[in-house]
C-alpha cells in the first residue's frame, strides 16, 4: 500500500472464459523472512502481485 495507486497497471487477462478480464495489478520485488538464521546467504528475492480492485481501500488479493 506504501506504494500508492500511481503503481498500478491495468491488465487484461483470460484464464477459464473466452473474454479478457480486466485487473489492476501491482508487481514487487520481495525477500521472505523466516526463522533460518544459520543460512550463509538471504533467500532469493521473489516476485509479489497484488491485485487492487477499482473502488476497494486496499489490495484484495496476494
Amino acid at each position: 500500500m506504501g506504494l500508492g495507486r500511481k503503481a498500478l497497471r491495468r491488465v487484461s487477462w483470460r484464464k477459464g472464459t473466452n473474454k479478457k478480464l480486466p485487473s489492476r495489478l501491482v508487481a514487487v520485488r520481495v525477500r521472505p523472512v523466516r526463522r533460518d538464521s544459520w543460512r550463509a546467504e538471504p533467500h532469493p528475492e521473489l516476485c509479489l502481485l497484488a491485485e487492487w480492485p477499482r473502488g476497494a481501500p486496499e489490495p484484495t488479493k496476494y
